[in-house]
């Protein structure tokens, strides 16, 4: 299955599943950090000044693993998302963020292998 894409029929199970963690709602879910948070100062993430919070791992996350979750928004303009970093279970996670307000043109891909082939 190396290099193939997969595809979900909407009336399936497993669409349902994988469409639940790509909403705005779900993303916005897995971004809030858990108590105490705290704010860790200023950095740069591609040049651009941002205001940094740290915080437990999110909700959304598995807890069992403990570890932290770091967001990282912009400093001036809106305040919206620009990086979020999880470290937990001896490794991390890194999600950018970019583009806000444009929008989003998606081509599906050919030649995809559909779920009901290799889940059953």
């Amino acid at each position: 299955m190396s290099g193939r894409r997969i595809s979900f029929s909407p009336g399936s199970l497993s669409y349902q599943h994988v469409i639940a963690r790509v909403t705005i709602a779900s993303v916005v879910e897995e971004l809030s950090l858990a108590a105490p948070v705290r704010y860790v100062g200023t950095s740069k993430v591609s040049g651009r000044t941002v205001l940094g919070l740290q915080g437990g791992v999110p909700s959304a996350m598995d807890t069992s693993m403990g570890g932290s979750g770091r967001l990282e928004v912009a400093a001036s303009g809106r305040p919206l998302p620009v990086r979020f970093i999880v470290v937990a279970g001896g490794g991390a996670e890194k999600a950018a963020f970019s583009r806000w307000g444009e929008p989003v043109h998606v081509i599906a891909p050919l030649n995809t292998v559909p779920s009901s082939e290799i889940m059953s």
